[in-house]
Formats: structure tokens, sequence, C-alpha cells
């Protein structure tokens, strides 16, 4: 640690007097961490906690509560550590990794919590200290109405959880004492809801209520905010507005509801059941919770005007604030807290910090919005100032030593205002005190409050507390931030009206000297084997945190040399020389070591930077080399001195122009990098060419290559007269610029005479394009497009199937057939077209296959030859012969087609098909569906890839464009059989009669008068079962309408 963060933490340690050390978040744990604070601030339950003593042969120290608590407590009053972690705590509550990232409702943590005492400390002295510091007792009584008998049944209770607001009863309570007055009043129990009384022997009207008999040492209450809402059917969070007194006289509830002197007006507004409706807080409350009138009339006032309650953040100390919570942020910092904890800057410096949803994160206040930025803006600036380590000027130091006096003078002024508000509160409580006194000795003082700031289904919890130890201080204990804050702020953060509220409430019965009696939990109540353990704990963190330092040092450096680059490991304490010497060993260089050098470098740009000669012995953290720095190995040789690096210096490329070059690859242009001054003339730059290309500086002709947002290139020359004072910045030549130099005696800023205006065309024009090689792709496995071509897109089709078959070396292109995309993609066909016009882009697909391509107009078809099988079985289905892919012209028509594919299959097959008894029909599957007619195939919708098949056909069959082809076959129900297949080619305008009609002459079986028909929908999955359903069949004979011939008909 530095001189300068070293006195930025001496002067937080004099800020926080009181030096607490707070708990690690280990994930969602934020409400055991505020339970535990606060327990550990009760010096009842701390000392009791200490006197126990654990016995190994009972229970696993790693499964032992009280033990892990014990160690806890030791931890953060020794201050062993900078930060608590809880992990052990949790885990001995039998909660795995995931669990202690579940956040647990308070109530169930402090019932699991005491419950696991109560039981370890059975047997031992102090065995009944939970009850004897946390339980209190009532009765819950039913009275009867009729003969006053009472059925009385007594609870004991850790805490009394008490109602903020019930939809359904109408309840609204916006005080605690409102809320005791409402737990304690009786329900009369009537009608449908009477109370059979056993006295009376009858259902009677009686009262229902609760009685306290016992009140304990420590009072809490817990607040109902989480409730369900059956109407939305989901969980909710209350947010109204519920004042609480600093001082609460409960011996006002003693004695039962009715003998509470001045009771509260319980009346409340409609509008305040509303859904969604949350009653929120007046802008400028009183800050104080000394009085219950104070607060109780400005309540009363808002409803009386029916106002929303709103509330803004006090302005007295909000400045000096910001400042605290930023050097408690840097403290934690200095502390190595890791990364898990609350890691974004609001979580580390508001105590009230939470993740909001959206309509919660509205309710912030903008002016805690204002507050948090600047923080934030501070808090990043100060990150950068120390992460610079910047040498200081005397001026600069002069400012910081001042800045840090008026800081220590703020922080004074601050701690006087603090006083003040804690002196004023503390005489107002105490004539509160005297005053409820006089009632009797049930008087308590309010020490913790426990916020959750959130909503239903998450948020944060954190704590206010009041310290024992310093005078009666309030702290914000929030994980690991704690920090004093003005008792003044209280009631304006946590009354509610938002979505940061308080949830549960610690109150001590008052005893008299108590501050001073206990001031201080005695270290010498912990155990001896609790330092031990502590001990051991802490030598293994401290190993620990110094191999993260060591680790942190550890940094990686990328070093380039030649066309190589290594990642080199090593610590921002070593010194430039060791570095050197790793890299000279990594890359095995064999010159001199004095021959070498290390430069930053700018690989992206190819560009050395500066040296850091005469730096060899400095560390590389001085030399501000780190992480991920880039740097390169210069050499020289014996003769040669290193040149000093100028900053004013810059680079540029050169491609010299030669008759070869036909595009601009990298693979066919040598670039020349050209190191020249920022500010150089482009007359002292032609000057620097004419030398690197020589090339006389009358013939030079320098050309800047510039492209449109269309992508279209053109070039600029440069080297003109009127350009030679301009100097390069001017006319736009940047670092890394490309130029391009030719010989030209007659340029005269001619550019289309430039011999580099060509080649930019065409390089404009260029395209990149993928293609498979054929004999490697015989199998349907996935494609590899591992061949391309870079060409023209201007050119042909020809030409880049040319030039495709050249580079596969391919004899003849009437071998290859390409197609678009993929295997089934459209045949590429007119070779006519240009490749721009076919729409091909940069990196397009070409699949390539062995056969012969199709000519234009031609369709590329897949034929089969199908055979009906025979009528054994119900369905009708065929068998299939694959013929081959045949092109064919679209043109053609049906019968056309068939010849020509009968003549191929006579001669490449061996068979002899003739035409006659062949029809051509389409084939979807294993299946036949409609027939080809005698139009050409274009007209029917014919496309590439589709499959035909060529029906072999027993005897001919006439018919026109607007037949129809189905298939008849007669039932025997008798017998259970199906005759043979009838074709028959009907119109659709055929009636029901005329079908029948076919049918006889067909087939004599059945009369017409007898005749009967259903239709089939699908032939190739047909049973008789189908013909059982009688409600489907049509009589043909009196079927006078058109039939729809679309499906298949049995008879």
């Amino acid at each position: 640690m530095n001189n300068k963060e070293l006195k930025q933490n001496n002067l937080y340690q004099q800020k926080n007097e009181c030096n607490y050390v707070g708990l690690l978040n280990i994930g969602a744990t934020c409400y055991m961490n505020s339970v535990l604070q606060t327990l550990f601030m009760t010096p009842e339950f701390r000392e009791n906690i200490y006197k126990w003593k654990f016995d190994s042969n009972e229970v696993r120290a790693e499964d032992c509560i009280p033990l892990q608590l014990q160690i806890l407590f030791a931890k953060m009053q020794l201050k062993t550590f900078p930060y608590i972690d809880t992990n052990d705590l949790a885990q001995s509550f039998g909660w795995d990794f995931q669990e202690s990232w579940e956040q647990h409702d308070i109530q169930e943590f402090i019932r699991i919590l005491l419950e696991a005492i109560e039981k370890s400390f059975v047997g031992s002295n102090n065995q009944n200290f939970i009850n004897d510091i946390y339980e209190g007792a009532s009765i819950n009584y039913v009275q009867c109405q009729k003969c006053n008998k009472q059925s009385i049944r007594q609870e004991n209770f850790l805490d009394l959880v008490v109602t903020v607001k019930n939809m359904f009863d109408k309840v609204y309570n916006d005080s605690l004492e409102k809320s005791i007055q409402s737990y304690i009043k009786p329900e009369l129990l009537y009608n449908d809801n009477q109370y059979y009384c056993e006295n009376c022997q009858q259902k009677v009207n009686a009262l229902r209520g609760t009685k306290f008999c016992k009140l304990p040492k420590i009072l809490s209450f817990i607040l109902n905010r989480f409730t369900f809402d059956f109407e939305s059917m989901k969980r909710i969070k209350l947010d109204d507005f519920v004042s609480f007194p600093f001082i609460l006289n409960m011996n006002n509830y003693i004695n039962g509801y009715e003998n509470i002197k001045h009771k509260l007006n319980e009346e409340t507004d409609e509008q305040y059941f509303k859904q969604n409706f949350t009653i929120m807080k007046k802008k400028n409350i009183q800050k104080t919770l000394s009085g219950h009138q104070k607060i109780q009339n400005t309540i009363q006032s808002a409803q009386k005007n029916k106002k929303y309650l709103n509330t803004g953040p006090s302005n007295q100390t909000k400045q000096f604030m910001k400042n605290l919570r930023n050097k408690n942020n840097n403290n934690i910092n200095n502390n190595q807290i890791p990364q898990n904890i609350e890691d974004t800057e609001e979580a580390k410096t508001n105590p009230a910090y939470c993740i909001l949803d959206q309509k919660q994160q509205t309710q912030k206040q903008t002016e805690d919005d204002e507050d948090l930025n600047e923080r934030k803006n501070k808090f990043r600036q100060k990150s950068r100032n120390s992460s610079s380590k910047k040498n200081y000027s005397s001026h600069e130091l002069s400012q910081n030593h001042n800045n840090n006096i008026q800081e220590e003078k703020s922080f004074e002024d601050y701690k006087k205002i603090l006083l003040e508000h804690l002196q004023k509160n503390q005489q107002e409580s105490q004539q509160l005190i005297n005053q409820y006194l006089k009632d009797g000795p049930l008087v308590y003082e309010l020490y913790s409050i426990l916020i959750h700031s959130g909503g239903a289904y998450g948020g944060h919890y954190y704590a206010y507390i009041k310290s024992f130890e310093d005078n009666g201080k309030w702290h914000a204990f929030n994980d690991t931030s704690i920090m004093e804050i003005d008792v003044n702020e209280i009631p304006e953060r946590v009354f509610g009206g938002n979505s940061t509220n308080a949830y549960m409430l610690f109150y001590r019965q008052w005893e008299d000297n108590f501050s001073k009696r206990i001031q201080k939990v005695d270290e010498g109540l912990i155990q001896d084997y609790v330092r031990e353990m502590i001990e051991k704990q802490k030598n293994k963190w401290e190993e620990e945190q110094n191999f993260k330092l060591e680790q942190q040092k550890i940094m990686s450096v990328k070093v380039y040399y030649i066309l190589n680059v290594k990642v080199i490991q090593i610590k921002s304490t070593d010194s430039y020389n060791k570095l050197l010497d790793q890299a000279i060993q990594l890359f095995k260089i064999k010159e001199k070591k004095e021959n070498l050098r290390l430069r930053r470098y700018k690989p992206n740009t190819d560009q050395m930077l500066e040296s850091f000669t005469e730096s060899e012995n400095l560390n590389l953290e001085k030399l501000k080399i780190n992480n991920f720095c880039n740097l390169c190995i210069e050499s020289k040789k014996d003769d040669e001195v290193f040149e000093d690096y100028d900053a004013n210096t810059t680079y540029i490329k050169i491609v010299i122009w030669k008759p070869n070059i036909v595009s601009l690859d990298d693979n066919m242009i040598e670039y020349i990098k050209l190191n020249i001054r920022k500010n150089i003339t482009v007359y002292r730059l032609m000057e620097q060419i004419a030398r690197v290309s020589q090339i006389q500086f009358e013939k030079v002709c320098i050309i800047k290559r510039i492209d449109n947002i269309h992508g279209i290139s053109s070039c600029e020359i440069i080297s003109i007269s009127q350009n030679y004072d301009y100097r390069i910045e001017d006319i736009d030549i940047l670092e890394g610029s490309i130029l391009y130099v030719e010989k030209n005696e007659n340029i005269m800023n001619n550019k289309q005479n430039t011999k580099w205006q060509k080649v930019f065309e065409i390089d404009q024009n260029k395209i990149s394009i993928k293609f498979n090689t054929p004999e490697k792709n015989t199998s349907n496995s996935n494609i590899e497009y591992n061949n391309y071509i870079i060409i023209d897109s201007r050119l042909t089709m020809l030409d880049l199937k040319n030039q495709i078959i050249q580079q596969i070396k391919v004899d003849s292109m009437d071998d290859i057939i390409m197609r678009r995309g993929g295997k089934a993609g459209i045949e590429l066909k007119d070779t006519k077209k240009t490749i721009n016009s076919m729409n091909f882009s940069n990196n397009s697909s070409i699949y390539l296959e062995f056969g012969k391509p199709a000519k234009e107009g031609e369709i590329r078809v897949l034929f089969y030859l199908a055979y009906r099988a025979p009528a054994i079985t119900d369905n009708i289905w065929y068998s299939f012969q694959e013929i081959g892919e045949i092109p064919i012209n679209g043109n053609l028509k049906a019968s056309e087609v068939i010849i020509q594919v009968c003549q191929y299959i006579n001669l490449n097959q061996n068979l002899n098909i003739e035409p006659q008894f062949i029809r051509l029909r389409e084939k979807v599957s294993d299946n036949l569906t409609r027939i080809y007619r005698e139009k050409t195939m274009r007209e029917q919708q014919l496309i590439e890839k589709r499959a035909i098949a060529l029906e072999y056909i027993e005897n001919q069959i006439q018919y026109n464009l607007k037949d129809y082809l189905i298939y008849v076959r007669i039932w025997n129900q008798q017998n259970w059989q199906l005759s043979d297949i009838i074709e028959l080619m009907v119109s659709k305008t055929n009636t029901g009669y005329e079908l029948a009609q076919k049918i006889l002459e067909k087939d004599n079986s059945i009369k017409i008068e007898n005749m009967s028909a259903i239709k089939i929908n699908v032939i190739w999955n047909f049973n008789k079962a189908q013909l059982l359903n009688d409600d489907v069949y049509i009589f043909l004979k009196n079927q006078i309408k058109y039939i729809n011939f679309n499906n298949i008909k049995v008879v």
C-alpha cells in the first residue's frame, strides 16, 4: 500500500471509530447477515454464546451451529479479518452450496438458529438464556357473551407478527402502536361463525382475542409486509407507510384491549384497499421517532387531504455521506474483498441497495438517482487516478494536501452534526422513558431495525443498529459495509411508502444505567479453543491472500518477432532485462543480446512504437508494461545503432506497379512500408517514394484508391503540381494508408489512363465462389465446399465453368453438372448470362456432380417404371424400378415425353417398352397421383428434380384433358371379397346415375337399382373395415347431382 492509500485508510479508521467488521454476502445471504449483526450487537446474547463450551464427542465441529456462531462472533469482535465469511455457519445448518444462494425468510432463519442453540445448551448453566431474553407469553381467549365464561389457552412467543394492511378485513395500521392495538383487539364471533359454549350447551356470540401475560426482555416485531393477493394470485409486498417509535410504552397494552389508554383511531380510507395502491409518506416528515403523536398527526393530516405521501432524502448530511461511503468502499477494496460481494457501485455505497424490478425502480427518488450517479462518477475517477500510478507534481501534491485538510474539516463538522442530532434524540427519549415508567416497567427502547429493499420475489436486507459500545450511536450494517448514520435520517428511510422499509424491529426493555453497566463485551469470555481455531484460519487466510497477491502480479505479455508471436508469463515486479531474456530464449534467437531490444508494437498496423532505452533495470509495472501488452523484438547489426523513436513519425504502405498484377489480393502484391513525418508535404513525399521505387520524380504517379458508399472504386492522383504544397493530412493520407505507385509520363490527371484503375475495377467486381470436388461426393454425407475461385462477376457463366473445369482438372465441361447452392439446387444451364445477372454474391456456393448437363429450356426429371401390384390385398400399391435422371424439353407434350423416355429405356436398359401402353404420372413417395395430360410439361408446372413414373397399363384408355381416373372395385358382402380393379375415366360433371351406367358396362353383376357406392380417400392405406359405415353410402340411381371425383371410389 503506497503512502497516499495509507493516509486515506488512516483517515477512514478515524472516521469509523467503532471499526466494526462486516459479513460477506456469500450469495443472497443478506437476510442472514442482518440477523447475525443484530444478535452480535445484543450483548446479553453474545455473552451467553461465548460462555457455552463445545464438546467434540457429541457433534462434529462443522455441524455445530453454536460453535460456528461462537467463532463468527469472536472474529467480529477480535477483528481478525477485514470481513467475515459466513459460509461455515451456513453449512452447519445443513445447507449445501446451492441452498446458501437461496434467499430464506428472516423469521425462518431466526427460528432455526434459536432452536439449535436452545437444544445445544441443554444441561449447561445458561440453558434457558434464549427464553430468558426473547420469550414472551400471551393467552388466546374466547369469551361467551351470554355467560361471560372464558376458554383460555396460553402460548409462548419469540416474536410478534403484526398486520400492516389486510385487504379482506379493510384494516390498515399506519403505526406500530396501532398494529399492536389491532393485535389484541377481540373479534366478534356471530352468525355462521358462532362459538359453541360448553357452559351454555349451545352456539352463542362470543369474543375471541389475545392478551399479553408476560413480555420478554428483548421484544421483537415482524411487520407482515409479505402476503398473497387472491385477485392476482401472486405473492405481493406491502410497501405502505408504517411508523414506529424509539421508545415504546407496552404498559398501555398489557392489560388488554379494553384498558388501552387513548385508543388510536381505527378508521381508514376506502381507497387504501384498492389493488396496487401503496400508502406513501409525506416529504417533510418529522425526523424523529421519540414521540408517537407527531407521527400520528402527519398521517391523519395526509388522510384528511387524501394525498399521496412522498419522501425525499435529507439534504443536511448528504454531501458528507457520499464521501464517507466512498471511503468505506475503498477500505473494503483495499482489504481484498472478492468479486462475488455486491460488486456494483450502488451495492457498495448505498445501504438501501437491492435488485429492484421495473415498477420499484420508478419509485426511487430522483434525488437518490442523482446522488448515486455522482457517487459512481467520483468512484470511477478515483479508481482511474489510483490505477494510473503517475508521478504527481509539487502543485498536485499541494492540492491533494489541501483537499485532505478540507475533507478532515468537513468530517469534523459532520461529526458535530451527528452528535447534536443524537444528543437531542437521547434527551427526548429519556423524557419519554421517565414519563412512561410512571405507568409501569414495560418501557422498551428500539435498538435494531431490519430493513428490506425490493419486491415480493427478491431484494436486499440490511440493518440499522444502535451500538451499546459507543454512546448509543446508530450504524448501518450492510453486509461488509458498516457506517455511522444520522439518527434523523432513520424515519424517512425505513417507515415505508416505497420499496425500502422496515421489516423487523428489536426493542430492549429499559434498564437504568444499562449503557454504563455494559459498555463492552469482555474478550476474555472467548473460549481458548475458539481462539486456536481462528488463529489457524487466519494463518490459512493470510497464505491464500499472499498467494492471490503473487498471482495478481503474473501477467501475459505478447511478444512479436519476425512472423511469429509468443505469449510470455511474467510478474509485473520483474525487470525489463528478465523479460528480454525470456523472449530471447523462447524464440531461440542467436544474435547478441546488445543487438536486441523490446519496443511497444501495434500488430494491426505492424508499427513499432517507443523503446525502453536506459530502463533495463526498472520493473515492468514502472514501465507501464501491463497485462496483454504488445511488444516486439527489434534487432540490429554490430556496426549499427538503434534509431531513436520519434513520436512525430507515422507510416504508410506503397505498392509499386508490376505487369503481372491482376488482383489486389495480398498474395499477388507486395507492400512496402514507408516511415514518414506526420507533417510532410506531398512534394517531399513524392521525393521519398521516387527514391524507394527508383522512378524519376517527373514520371512518378501516386494514386489513392477511393471507395464510395456503393462500393464503387475510383482513383485519385495526388502527385500533381497543385498538391505539392499540401501536407498529407490535408488530403486524407493517414497512418496505414495504402498508396499505389506507377511510372506514367502523360498522366495529366486522367484517371482512365492509369494502370491501377483497371485493377481497381476488377477488384471491386470480383467475388469468391465455393465449390465441391465432384469425385468425393458419391455418398449422401455432408458436402464439403473446400475449393474456391475468385472471378470477375462481369464474366459469363461459361467463363466461370471453364475456370472451374481447369481447376478440378476435368477434360470436358459436358461431363459436369453445376447446381446452385447444393445437391437439390437448381441446375445452372444458361451459360450466356453473366455471373452478376445470376445473382451470385461473395461466398456463394456451387454443387458439382458428374453427368450430362441439361440444355437451356430442358428440365431434369427423375424417371421410374411403375407396376401395379396384383389385387391380393385390400389397398392398392405399386412397385417401382428407377430409370434415372433424364433432361427433357419443357415444351414437349406428355405423349412426346413417353416416346423419348421409352427410346432411352429400350436403348440403355435392354427393355422393350411400347409407348401406347404407358401412362405418365407423378410419383409422390411410393404412390402415384395425377396423370400428365396431352399438353406441354411446362404448362403442367413440371419443375426440376420432379419424380415421374411411367405406369404400365394393359389396355389403352381414351381420355380428354378434363377427365378423371377413378378405381372401382365390387364388394361382395356375403363372402367379404373385393373384385379386381376397374379403371374408369369420368368427368366431374357426371351424375351418380351416369357413373353407375359406366360401371355396369365393365361389370354387370350388380343392377343399377341395387348399386350404392362409398368414397375411399386413401387407397394405399385402405382396408375392408372402412366399408362397414352405412351412413356414407350413396345410392347411385337416385343421385342426380354431380359427384366429386377428386378421390377414389369403391363400389
